[in-house]
């Protein structure tokens, strides 16, 4: 037996599951907006971020986060840009955004992680003034997005 579904049924699901995922894009969560309580017997967090800002000439920002949960870890990441960074100045403005000007992959991507595998990516930031700056790496995990801030200050000349 053939059955047969209504091509405009398959069409209406298709872009709702589409629109779903584009909607939940930007920069990412607040580090505050991250954390959540922990409660009594309940599974920490699996995924362990670090954000390294060394500031030279250019400032180097590596984010690297490690998978340390016992269990293998499925992360899915709705496009291309599975992270972000972004450059805040002294007064909260963003200065700079790794992803803007780039073009990133509409396909949706999944990544296992067992325990000690870490997702590495290292970016540039060349500063064109000193200040007060707040570097802000994102996951953009569906399932566990992190969030890392580092305050850090570009010496003049």
């Amino acid at each position: 037996m053939i059955f047969r579904v209504p091509v405009g049924l398959l069409c209406a699901s298709a872009l709702s599951f589409t629109v779903g995922a584009w909607n939940e894009g930007g920069v990412g969560r607040s580090a505050e907006a991250t954390e959540r309580p922990a409660e009594a017997g309940a599974e920490t967090e699996p995924l362990d971020g670090i954000l390294d800002v060394r500031v030279g000439e250019a400032v180097d920002l590596d984010f690297v986060v490690t998978q340390r949960s016992d269990r293998r870890l499925e992360l899915s990441f709705q496009d291309g840009r599975t992270h972000e960074v972004v450059i805040l100045d002294a007064a909260g403005t963003p200065v700079w955004q790794w992803s803007e000007g780039r073009l990133f992959t509409r396909a949706m991507q999944q990544r296992v992680l067992r325990r000690g595998d870490q997702l590495a990516f290292r970016e540039r930031w060349v500063p064109t003034k000193p200040g007060a700056y707040t570097a802000i790496a994102t996951l953009r995990s569906r399932e566990h997005p992190i969030t890392e801030r580092v305050a850090f200050v570009v010496p003049a000349g």
